[in-house]
Formats: C-alpha cells, sequence, structure tokens
C-alpha cells in the first residue's frame, strides 16, 4: 500500500436570511498500487467526487436540496488463458481493460421547528 494524501475545498453562500447556496469538490485517492501485478484489488483508481446544493427556508420548514457525483476510472490487466498450441504449454497473456465508476447521490432534506 502507499501513502496518500486527500484534499477537499467547498464553498457556501448565504444569500439571505431565507437562501444560501454550497459547492464542494473532494478527492478519495487510492492507496493501492497500480502498477503491482500481484493485486488482487480491483479499486485501484482515485474518485474525485462534486457537490452543489442549496437551502430555502418557506415558513417555518428549511428545504435543502443537493446532488453529489462521485466518478474514476483506470486501466487495469488481468492474466487471460491462451489457447496452447499444440507443441508446447498454455501461456497466461495480460490483457488490458478500462474500468470506469461513477455514482450520483440526489439529497432532500427538511428541518422542522425554525
Amino acid at each position: 500500500a502507499k501513502s496518500v494524501v486527500n484534499f477537499g475545498a467547498g464553498y457556501q453562500r448565504t444569500v439571505s436570511e431565507r437562501f444560501s447556496y454550497y459547492a464542494a469538490f473532494t478527492t478519495d485517492f487510492t492507496f493501492a498500487e497500480k502498477d503491482d501485478a500481484a493485486t488482487n484489488s480491483l479499486s485501484t483508481w482515485d474518485i474525485y467526487h462534486v457537490t452543489a446544493g442549496a437551502s430555502v427556508l418557506t415558513h417555518s420548514v428549511k428545504l435543502t436540496m443537493g446532488a453529489a457525483y462521485a466518478f474514476g476510472s483506470d486501466q487495469r490487466s488481468i492474466s487471460t488463458l491462451v489457447i496452447p498450441p499444440p507443441t508446447g504449454p498454455p501461456v497466461l497473456t495480460p490483457t488490458p481493460f478500462d474500468v470506469k465508476f461513477s455514482r450520483l447521490r440526489v439529497l432532500v432534506g427538511f428541518d422542522f421547528g425554525r
């Protein structure tokens, strides 16, 4: 495993007593060595998170809405068995393939009692 440092940055703006919005960006870097052929881990990609949302106060209810999108990708290589020739042993050949990750989360929250 390798050492990683993740970071994040966010911004929140209160426009009025009734409305505010926010945005953020964070990282989730992997600890797995991408070039280590002995790793059994498929998830060797770094993930990036983008988040945005807003809060609206109406009467005595605060409504918060937001969305978060996470994404990442990597090229992995697995060994596949090639059909052996009649005069030799079977050979394992590395086969590269692209792995992609994405996730969308939606948030809706209510705060009663204001």
